[in-house]
């Protein structure tokens, strides 16, 4: 029983730091912080502008 509850209070512990990681990820792209790595590819701000200007 000692193995299981090790088991579990470690998969509490992994979703703990899931839903951190989420938040931090959200909080990240409400900010406007998120991006590509890849400098050849174009911002999403110049993307949408150029969809809007489309229609």
């Amino acid at each position: 029983m000692k193995c299981d509850t090790k088991k579990i209070k470690n998969l509490e512990q992994q979703l703990e730091k899931i839903e951190l990681l989420k938040k931090a990820i959200l909080a990240k792209a409400f900010r406007g912080e998120l991006g590509t790595n890849n400098s050849d590819e174009e911002s999403a701000e110049n993307l949408l502008k150029e969809i809007l200007a489309e229609k």
